[in-house]
């Protein structure tokens, strides 16, 4: 048996995503990214942890509708501001006037999205202090980010999508982090990169770098 390589980094939660919403021209935000959402089997119910543990999500999915969380700017100083990123990974346009941002899984109506905001395929958008300040602020000791998306009448309809996260070194942002095995994760970032494709994950200055976890008879595991 070969010993197996792994990385290691801080690991925080997604959730998952359901549906999709009709797209209409309206104002949009560009941007590219490959970046394929991700669903869980039952709307807004992680298949894993939302402690800030690792979450494995059960299906892919992409298409209109899969708007993301991609990253997430928690522990600012001034002149820097709280910010959320969302991305479109979609090849269609997303309408996300009256959709909702909120920094608690169990209570999604807290800020509204205003009307007439879209994200075009591909495309990045951020909110910051400055529009969600008011209704909730983003914790550096940690707390949840999440998007909820609703139907034509406004109605919330089970498209959720987001993750729960730790505390933040200042200027440290949380980023989506999708992994060889199509996991995904949301990990401190290497370098802010708000509006634009995530970099790569910090690496830490200690990491474990290999693990035997199926030894041969009479060989030990090891780390």
């Amino acid at each position: 048996m070969r010993p197996v390589v792994i990385g290691c980094c801080l690991l925080v939660v997604s959730v998952s995503v359901v549906v999709a919403v009709d797209a209409p021209a309206l104002p949009v935000a560009g941007g590219t990214d490959s970046a394929a959402c991700e669903l869980a089997a039952s709307p807004c119910t992680p298949s894993g942890q939302r402690d800030g543990g690792l979450e494995a999500l059960d299906a892919p999915r992409s298409g209109q509708g899969a708007v993301l969380i991609t990253e997430a700017l928690t522990h600012t100083e001034a002149p820097d501001l709280d910010t959320i990123e969302l991305h479109n990974p979609s090849d269609s346009f997303v309408d996300i006037g009256g959709w909702w941002l909120s920094d608690d899984h169990g209570d999604p109506q807290q800020w509204r999205i205003p009307d007439g905001t879209g994200i075009a395929p591909g495309g990045y958008l951020t909110f910051d202090e400055r529009d969600f300040g008011e209704v909730f602020r983003l914790s550096s000791l940690g707390e949840e980010v999440y998007i909820f998306g609703v139907d034509s009448d406004g109605v919330l309809d089970g498209y959720a999508h987001g993750f729960a996260f730790g505390a933040a070194a200042a200027g440290v942002a949380f980023g989506r982090h999708v992994t060889s095995t199509g996991d995904e994760h949301f990990v401190a970032q290497s370098a802010r990169t708000l509006g634009a494709a995530n970099g790569d994950p910090a690496i830490g200055p200690v990491v474990i770098s290999e693990i035997m976890y199926h030894p041969v008879d009479g060989e030990p595991e090891w780390i």
